[in-house]
């Protein structure tokens, strides 16, 4: 398996169709875990990996730690995923510009301007709510994710990892 992060550095950035493809099936995940009462807490570009099958997932390592979760904890999972999907959104200069894990304040802006559908961007934007318990839920978010773009095969991603 392959993390997001090492898929990123040869692909600079993921298109809207990949990034659903990649993303839904992880906040699915995460509602499966909220769904327990666990919440993940440890969400970046690491912890996505991708099989060379297409499949997705969160590092088994970081689900392990999982912990009760209450609405603030699952709002922030919630946040921390939209943060990373932001980041495979922007691309590279973004990320180095706002220091690696961070995104920067005009991302909305630059995210429509690189020709992220604005449904995308809202849907991000209410991801990132200031506080954890306006967020959407984890089930919510992937069915944002679903609304504004048809996935994409992963096909692109996997033969750049490959050819790494």
């Amino acid at each position: 398996m392959t993390s997001l992060d090492e898929v990123l550095t040869q692909v600079d950035r993921l298109r809207c169709g990949e990034a659903v493809a990649v993303f839904a099936p992880i906040a699915d995940e995460l509602a499966a875990a909220h769904a327990v009462g666990a919440a993940h807490r440890a969400i970046n570009r690491h912890a996505v990996r991708l099989a060379a099958d297409g499949s997705v997932s969160l590092v088994p390592a970081a689900l392990a730690r999982k912990r009760s979760a209450g609405v603030r904890a699952r709002g922030e999972d919630v946040g921390d995923l939209a943060r990373v999907i932001v980041d495979a959104l922007l691309g590279r200069a973004s990320r180095d510009e706002a220091g690696g894990d961070g995104i920067p304040a005009d991302w909305g802006q630059r995210a429509a301007a690189s020709g992220v559908p604005v449904g995308l961007v809202s849907v991000l934007a209410t991801a990132l709510a200031d506080r954890a318990a306006q967020r959407p839920t984890a089930s919510e978010l992937a069915a944002g994710l679903r609304e504004v773009c048809d996935p994409l095969p992963l096909g692109r991603l996997l033969d750049a990892q490959a050819s790494a």
